[in-house]
């Protein structure tokens, strides 16, 4: 049982293709690409629970991908900020405009994507994928993770609570 917890940015490392050299002194090369992941998970009986933190992209119409894409860079921009305030690293770009409505659907395709291959993965282990768009959330929906974790050993063992 594999609780994984991902916003889907990883999945890009694992798409086989080459990735920057300037990432290569800092950032190991992969040696398995998604579809190796996905066939050990099925091989090895794994099931797989996908946490997708932020905001959801799958399952939504254009419009509704079109605002969380907005929503979505507001909190990249508010993180970023505060990271740098953490760090003691002076504001920059504090004036950044919003990305065009092309420049924010281009985004959020690229994050539905990802957000599809981890929902599918999860699926076709058995498990579920869900969305952790807050932090406040977490105690609850790993509540959920662990009660569906205690159903699946109670009938599988054959015990009962």
């Amino acid at each position: 049982i594999i609780i994984f917890q991902t916003d889907g940015d990883q999945l890009d490392d694992l798409s086989g293709r080459p990735r920057p050299t300037m990432l290569e002194p800092y950032v190991p090369p992969m040696t398995f690409t998604f579809e190796d992941l996905v066939t050990t998970a099925d091989s090895s009986r794994a099931t797989i629970y996908s946490i997708i933190p932020g905001v959801p992209f799958v399952g939504l119409s254009l419009p509704d991908q079109l605002k969380n894409a907005r929503a979505d860079w507001e909190n990249r921009q508010r993180a970023y900020a505060e990271l740098r305030r953490q760090n003691n690293i002076p504001t920059q770009n504090s004036g950044l405009r919003m990305p065009s409505d092309s420049a924010l659907m281009s985004n959020a395709q690229f994050w539905y994507r990802l957000h599809l291959a981890l929902a599918s993965l999860a699926k076709g282990t058995g498990a579920w994928a869900d969305y952790l768009k807050q932090p406040e959330q977490a105690s609850e929906l790993y509540s959920r993770v662990l009660n569906a974790i205690h159903a699946f050993l109670m009938t599988s063992t054959g015990a009962t609570s």
